[in-house]
Order: structure tokens, then sequence, then C-alpha cells
């Protein structure tokens, strides 16, 4: 069987002390973690699939975040009755199987309250794009946010605010899985790390997004 993740890179006790120590800024990136394999595959199913993605809100009015960005989310498409090109919902399955296996490890250890994923999507940035400026993700987000960067080296930091306040910068590199906490309860909301993707993005960047999304809080939000 062809490996999709490098899972001896994965140290599942340093990631949920890391991400869960609120001390911290709460996010990790481990780089090399995609074999080749994996990624040119999942690119090739991409390709095949451009007519999926579509353009976000330029500006969210709430916050003033802006992000130039298409996206597209399994979920969604399944309520939309979209059909998956089978040239990349192979590939997908594959990579989200081993990575259920980690998944379910680090929510064992880290107490989540569930210990399954819900959401899949695809996050397009194409050159000259302004990237995302600070912001945090969804409430409805819950447990763990993983971004799995399959193309494009762009600059990935995490701060305290939306004022970019102690920015650092992550390894973002093609290959490289960053981690972010998200809340596994009420008490955890404010602690959701602010992130940002900077532009102008020089190299076209695509990133696979794996979370636990509660259905029901993100109708809400809509």
């Amino acid at each position: 069987m062809t490996k999709y993740i490098y899972t001896e890179k994965i140290n599942i006790e340093e990631i949920v002390q890391r991400l869960f120590d609120f001390s911290t800024l709460g996010a990790l990136s481990i780089p090399e973690i995609l074999t080749d394999y994996a990624r040119t595959e999942l690119l090739a199913g991409i390709a095949a699939s451009r007519h999926l993605f579509r353009a976000v809100e330029r500006e969210k009015k709430k916050s003033g975040v802006i992000q130039e960005m298409r996206t597209f989310y399994l979920e969604r498409l399944q309520e939309q009755g979209e059909e998956l090109p089978q040239i990349l919902r192979n590939p997908l399955k594959a990579l989200t199987e081993e990575y259920a296996k980690i998944y379910a490890e680090i929510a064992a250890k880290g107490n989540f309250t569930s210990q399954k994923f819900s959401s899949i999507g695809i996050h397009h940035y194409p050159v000259g794009s302004a990237g995302i400026t600070p912001h945090q993700d969804y409430a409805a987000d819950t447990n763990l946010i993983a971004s799995f960067v399959l193309q494009g080296n762009a600059p990935f930091g995490i701060c305290k605010n939306r004022q970019k306040e102690g920015a650092l910068y992550l390894e973002a590199s093609p290959g490289t899985l960053i981690l972010m906490r998200a809340a596994r309860n009420e008490q955890e909301q404010a602690a959701r790390p602010f992130h940002f993707l900077e532009g102008p993005v020089q190299e076209e960047r695509y990133s696979l997004l794996i979370r636990d999304r509660t259905a029901k809080k993100m109708k809400e939000l809509e």
C-alpha cells in the first residue's frame, strides 16, 4: 500500500502538549509530512476539479477580515448533489483514512469531544492574492484544525490579535502539516489562535483543510 503520510514524524503527546498549553498561541507545523506521491495524486485530482471552486466573499463585514481565495468543501458538494471526480475522490479517501487514525489518537490524548472529523475542504490562493488577514476560525470548528500544504510556499503566521501583535511565522512549505487548536468547550473559545496568510501570494497555493465542524453552529453563522 502506498503511503500518503509519514506517520513516524507524528508525536501525539508533543502535539497535544504544545497545542493545548494556553500560554502559547496554539499552532505548530510539521514539515515534509506528505509523501511526494500524495501531493502528486492530490494535485492531479484538484486540476481535474477546478470547476468546483468558488470565490469566497472578499471582505467579511463583521470582522473586516480580507481574504482572496477560492474553495470547495466535500460536505457542501454532497448537500448540493455535486459529484467529486474519481481522480480526486480516491487520493482524498486514502489520505483521510491515514489521517483519521492519527486524529483519533490525538483526540483520545487531548480529551476531544469527538474522535472523528466532519469537514474536508480545499483552499486555493492564486498568484497575486492578498492571502487572508489575521483572523480566528469559526467557533463552529471544534477540537483541532489541520491544514496540509499541497503546493505553494507563502508566509503563514500566528499572532495575538487582528493587529498582528506578536506574530510568529511557521514552516509552510509544500508537504507541511499545520495544526491549530480549536475549542473543546465554550470556555476555550477565546483561546482560538489568530492566524494569517501573508500576501501578495508569490506562488499558486493549494491546501487541504480537515476539521470537526458543528453543523448547527455553522448554519447559525451563515
